[in-house]
């Protein structure tokens, strides 16, 4: 879904309809344990241990970025392909661990094993091994999202980019 909003919605809700039977997603679903916050659709997944225990994907096109993010527990990006980071500086500035694949600018926006985990694009057992960890170690997803957003505020803040710039413009005209 390209559109936000209403039209969004009705986009998104047309494909899921398409492409998913009426027992596979629901409407209006906290995803979270303990949030009340909710989305448009979720995606209806069995439990790992528990099959009967219900694990939901959300997906919502109207929803603000910083709101689905704050959704989550942990933010991955295995890509193959990237120029710049800016979904897991945004992830990041809402306090969460990130895994990310050692691919164009992501390293530059990840302090390895601070922050998150930086694993090869192709390496699936380390992206599980960092996954597994940040999972099951509560105190480390916490560390490192708090880690995270320090990094974003010291590093990508608007006064700090801003006159990172206008000294590289001084510097150029002398």
């Amino acid at each position: 879904v390209k559109t936000k909003g209403v039209l969004g919605e009705y986009q998104l809700e047309n494909i899921l309809d398409q492409l998913l039977t009426p027992a596979q997603y629901e409407k209006n679903v906290k995803t979270k344990y303990g949030s009340n916050a909710l989305v448009e659709f979720a995606i209806k997944l069995p439990g790992r241990e528990n099959r009967d225990k219900t694990v939901w994907l959300p997906i919502d096109a109207k929803f603000p970025t910083e709101d689905y993010l704050n959704l989550m527990d942990i933010y991955v990006a295995m890509s193959r392909s990237e120029s710049f980071g800016v979904a897991i500086l945004e992830a990041s500035a809402c306090q969460l661990p990130v895994v990310v694949s050692n691919i164009g600018g992501l390293p530059e926006v990840v302090q390895d094993k601070i922050t998150g985990f930086i694993v090869g694009s192709e390496d699936v057992e380390a992206c599980a091994d960092a996954l597994v960890s940040l999972v099951k170690d509560r105190n480390l997803r916490n560390q490192m999202g708090k880690a995270g957003r320090k990094f974003v505020k010291e590093h990508y803040e608007w006064t700090y980019c801003s006159k990172l710039m206008l000294n590289i413009y001084q510097h150029a005209i002398q």
